[in-house]
């Protein structure tokens, strides 16, 4: 659950302080989830006045501390910009006598 007004993030029963950038970007993930989210739309999010100087180097830093730090599952879209996914539960299921043919199970 994110607290957008007080900076907080609450995740595996655990309450985490935002910085601003942090804020902002959880906020723009969460509002777009499962909808890209482009460099230009980060850039424009943060307020940053000349967004072509921001190197992509720091939207990538910036995303990646997300998904480090609390355990996002946001996935780079080559080319296109990030996608804050619904977790997902990967299963691998051996399909019964068939020796080496696996089939994955995705469940939401």
């Amino acid at each position: 659950m994110h607290d957008y007004d007080n900076y907080r993030y609450y995740a595996n029963g655990k309450i985490y302080k935002l910085t601003e950038t942090e804020n902002e970007l959880l906020y723009l993930f969460i509002k777009n989830k499962n909808h890209i989210v482009t460099r230009d739309m980060i850039c424009q999010r943060l307020y940053l006045e000349n967004f072509k100087e921001y190197q992509n180097a720091s939207i990538w830093r910036n995303v990646n501390k997300l998904k480090k730090k609390y355990g996002l599952h946001i996935v780079t879209m080559r080319g296109r910009g990030y996608i804050l996914r619904e977790e997902k539960i990967w299963t691998l299921v051996k399909i019964i006598d068939t020796p080496n043919i696996f089939a994955i199970n995705v469940e939401m």
